[in-house]
């Protein structure tokens, strides 16, 4: 039945092709084992060429002066350069300085709250001596505040 539908001669034909397949593989990996002992025991790298890179500090395009020569160089500043706040003594915004600048600033304020404070209980001192109602006062405050110290709170001598 084989032979009389063909499958019998289909069948020796891909064997025969298959055995091909098979001496190709071999014949082509001994090839490629040839290739690699050739080129792998006398192998030398090309030596290390350092590329070449070019750097200059002439700008890429020169640009042609916009500013004509007749123009003083306070109008050829920039606008942040003309109304610098800093370079003036002009207020500064919070956000523009540094840290070290607002410290400054913070004890600045500070001495001056702490100047005035003396000095007003500097004159309430003096004007204690000349009135005796005001000397009675100046004791009720002192003796209030000496009282909230003990007790951890805070006077407000305003």
């Amino acid at each position: 039945v084989a032979k009389a539908t063909g499958q019998d001669v289909d069948q020796e034909v891909q064997d025969r092709v298959v055995k091909k397949h098979e001496e190709i593989a071999v014949l082509f990996a001994e090839l490629n084992h040839k290739l690699d002992a050739l080129s792998n025991f006398h192998f030398t790298p090309k030596p290390f060429v350092q590329e070449l890179q070019v750097a200059t500090t002439a700008p890429a395009i020169s640009m042609e002066e916009v500013i004509p020569m007749a123009v003083s160089s306070q109008q050829a500043a920039a606008p942040q350069e003309q109304f610098s706040s800093k370079a003036k003594g002009m207020p500064t915004e919070r956000a523009e300085m540094s840290k070290e600048e607002r410290r400054t600033k913070r004890n600045t304020k500070k001495k001056r709250v702490r100047k005035r404070k003396r000095a007003k209980q500097k004159s309430e001192v003096e004007d204690a001596k000349v009135d005796k109602h005001k000397a009675t006062q100046l004791g009720i405050k002192k003796a209030m505040a000496s009282k909230m110290v003990s007790q951890g709170t805070e006077l407000d001598n305003t």
